[in-house]
């Protein structure tokens, strides 16, 4: 919807664009932030969708969807129409909420009548819970994705299969690992699985080496690194291809394949067993195919369907640069990760993936049950439980 000019113009004109992290909605921290991102879930009918607020962080109305290009606009001019009768919290209005805008209309949600404390700003020695936070020693790295055609960039980067940005985090383990080698030597698994698993356009959920709901059918993770002094000069090919799973015929209606095929230059600079700084780039051809005929009708508009996205075509050349820097005195700290999943899990669940593709899928109908229930233990933050599950499921493997 965002790739609408108009609705671009009006947000710009009338509103201030917010965009919230999932993990705090669903374990907002115990502070005046947690409060306000409390009062957003109690009424969010989906843990996605657009809501507007006004002044007060009261939640005036949602959406998930819109009957038509013209009803994005015509829902946002609602909205203020509810601001204008309810700029703050003197006057409680119920929260408007719709499936799809105008058309499904859902349940009201009633106003408890409760005013929030919104402070003016964070309190002393308190870091704001979006800005980033890690150890001591960490390197974020910043990945930028470009689509190319004929060897210039794609001039449309609106669409999600033609640009795209990420991050990642290496830890000080990883780069002691990879600050250790001599000579001509292959890169330590994490740093390479790092890099190869952000190498990628479209949405989340097609990461060819390991999505949500997907399957890996590929990968190939030959970089090397060549040391000359302090710097490493990184070089090597990447190939990843992987779809929706196909294991049982049981799948919740998405259908995607993904292949990409990289070669890699870059140079490493180390120092004290540590990555001074990284840059890389990656170049090569992307396939993927998202969506299907019953997510999409032909006829029916992208806002209609905005959880499922929109269907996706891409064939041609891609781009990545990578760039890592030390973290800098104001990230370490406590971040994004507080009241999160612990890296554990993610680790554990690449592990999975990865066993699940080098035996070819054997084991899929074991690990499938205690994925069934790791998702909603996730969703409700019993990150304890969901990791035992995933010591369960990597303990089921076939040898």
């Amino acid at each position: 919807m965002f790739s609408k000019e108009e609705v671009v113009r009006r947000i710009n004109r009338d509103f201030i664009p917010v965009a919230l992290k999932a993990g705090k909605v669903a374990n907002p921290p115990d502070d005046p932030e947690g409060r306000l991102y409390r009062e957003i879930g109690r009424s969010m009918p989906a843990p996605q969708g657009i809501g507007v607020l006004n002044s007060a962080g009261k939640v005036l109305a949602w959406s998930l969807m819109f009957d038509g290009d013209s009803d994005v606009t015509a829902f946002f001019e609602a909205c203020l129409g509810s601001f204008r009768e309810s700029p703050d919290a003197a006057r409680p209005l119920p929260v408007r909420r719709w499936m799809s805008y105008p058309g499904r209309k859902l349940e009201d949600a009633p106003d408890p009548g409760v005013a929030l404390d919104v402070p003016a700003g964070h309190p002393a020695g308190r870091r704001c819970p979006a800005t980033p936070g890690w150890p001591e020693g960490t390197l974020a790295c910043r990945v930028v994705g470009r689509a190319f055609r004929d060897g210039k960039p794609v001039a449309d980067t609106l669409r999600q299969e033609h640009y795209a940005e990420d991050r990642f985090e290496l830890t000080p383990d990883a780069q002691r690992a990879l600050a250790s080698g001599e000579g001509r030597f292959r890169l330590p698994e994490e740093v390479a699985r790092a890099l190869v698993s952000r190498a990628f356009l479209g949405v989340l959920d097609v990461n060819p080496l390991g999505a949500p709901g997907g399957r890996n059918e590929r990968q190939v993770l030959d970089l090397w690194g060549r040391r000359e002094g302090a710097l490493i000069h990184l070089e090597g090919t990447s190939d990843a291809a992987g779809g929706h799973d196909r294991a049982g015929g049981r799948t919740d209606g998405r259908l995607w394949s993904h292949e990409v095929r990289l070669s890699w230059r870059g140079l490493i600079e180390v120092g004290e067993g540590r990555i001074v700084r990284l840059l890389a780039v990656a170049e090569g051809r992307a396939r993927l195919k998202w969506g299907n005929e019953r997510m999409f009708p032909a006829d029916a508009s992208e806002v209609s369907r905005l959880p499922g996205g929109r269907p996706i075509d891409f064939d041609g050349e891609v781009r990545f640069g990578v760039e890592g820097r030390p973290v800098g005195p104001d990230e370490i700290g406590a971040g994004p990760q507080e009241g999160g999943p612990p890296p554990a899990i993610r680790r554990k669940m690449e592990r999975l993936q990865k066993a699940l593709a080098e035996r070819g899928g054997r084991g899929a109908d074991r690990v499938r049950g205690f994925l069934e229930r790791f998702g909603p233990l996730m969703k409700e933050g019993r990150f304890e439980e969901a990791e035992a599950l995933l010591d369960q499921a990597l303990r089921s493997l076939p040898d």
